[in-house]
């Protein structure tokens, strides 16, 4: 079924339940006291234009669904016969469906034809209990709301208080009422986004997202779409999540799909390289990313040496400015870049400027046999 005749049906039948208790004691059938109007914009099987709710009639016999002009029309064309058979004229089937009086009247009735669908027109009947349907108004209206409120008081099975006239809430599938508050709590409550109605009696029926929404608050209600868009996200395989910071946006990869475009931030994530690179080919963002990382590399480790030679780990030579590091032995060394011969203990240079032997500069260490540092450890 289309969402019209689904919508329709739900109408319908909430009617009829109520109908037939209301007219127990007659016994008489719902439609002989109602012209049915459709619950949602139609389209008229004869002239097949869409009709708004205030101007199309759905037959109570068959439910098949014409505009007041051309059930008018086809009225007329033969006003001698008995009865006005339904017009349904598509293909070789032959509705056994027939107008009945009390629509014959209605559609008839020029003063009927621009009611509004708010209201439902009573056939004067006879009977004391076609009164009684004029109770059922409300109940037709409430067939197109978010939620349906109770029509008389009641106690809610889950908090055990006592609420008055449309205090509670009518839930669509069950017919089960609860207290709003209660009702709101079940929601936000649920592990999952598929809410089951929360009678005792174990009821398998859910509340409808029309119903959710209505019952919870804007903020609540976020909340509730949120869980929902992630329990999908995860009960999905191929699922791949926006790689832009703090977004929802999620989608299905199917086949060698190589691009997603998220519907919330609408970034481009490449499915390839797992990233985002808006403009640039792979191979592009491959080789930028390669650099970064080196950059980033070589950033890592300068801070790594600097803070060696702060600490006294490590010292730069005198002359080209590499970094040594001694770990055991004594304290001469020779800086394998440029080959300056150098005293660990005072961090320097071991000779003066005319190289070995030069002992007018450098650490001078044993001349007049004095060390060039307390803690030399021998730098020949």
């Amino acid at each position: 079924l289309d969402q019209q005749n689904k919508s329709f049906l739900l109408g319908f039948i909430f009617i009829m339940a109520q109908a037939e208790e209301i007219t127990n004691s007659d016994k008489r059938p719902f439609r002989q006291y109602l012209v049915v109007p459709t619950c949602e914009r139609s389209k008229c099987m004869i002239c097949c234009k869409m009709i708004p709710t205030a101007s199309i009639t759905a037959l109570a016999n068959c439910t098949h669904s014409f505009c007041h002009t051309c059930l008018k029309a086809k009225i007329q064309q033969d006003p001698a016969t008995g009865s006005t058979p339904c017009p349904y004229p598509y293909g070789r089937y032959k509705c056994k469906g027939i107008l009945e009086d009390t629509e014959i009247e209605g559609i008839l009735d020029k003063n009927k034809e621009d009611r509004d669908f708010s209201q439902i027109q009573l056939v004067e009947a006879k009977e004391p209990n076609a009164l009684k349907l004029k109770d059922l108004i409300q109940l037709v209206t409430l067939t197109e709301a978010s939620i349906v409120p109770n029509p008389e008081p009641f106690e809610c099975s889950i908090c055990l208080l006592p609420y008055g006239t449309d205090e509670g809430v009518i839930l669509r599938e069950c017919f089960h009422m609860f207290c709003r508050e209660c009702l709101a709590g079940s929601i936000i409550n649920a592990n999952d986004v598929i809410v089951k109605c929360p009678s005792a009696e174990n009821c398998e029926s859910e509340i409808q997202e029309r119903e959710i929404k209505q019952l919870l608050s804007d903020e609540d209600f976020s909340k509730y779409l949120d869980k929902s868009l992630r329990k999908a996200e995860a009960a999905t395989q191929n699922s791949f999540h926006c790689l832009t910071p703090n977004c929802n946006g999620w989608c299905e990869v199917a086949g060698d799909a190589g691009i997603f475009i998220c519907q919330v931030c609408y970034q481009e994530n490449c499915l390839v390289c797992k990233v985002i690179h808006t403009g640039q080919t792979c191979q592009d963002n491959k080789h930028q990313q390669e650099q970064e990382q080196r950059k980033a590399d070589n950033l890592v480790a300068e801070q790594t040496l600097k803070n060696l030679v702060d600490s006294g780990q490590a010292m730069r030579c005198p002359t080209c400015l590499a970094v040594l590091s001694k770990t055991d032995g004594c304290d001469w060394m020779v800086c394998a870049g440029c080959s300056t011969e150098i005293c660990w203990a005072t961090r320097g240079p071991r000779w003066g400027p005319n190289g070995h032997g030069d002992i007018s500069g450098g650490c001078r260490c044993q001349v007049n046999g004095v060390l060039c540092h307390q803690d030399c450890q021998y730098c020949h």
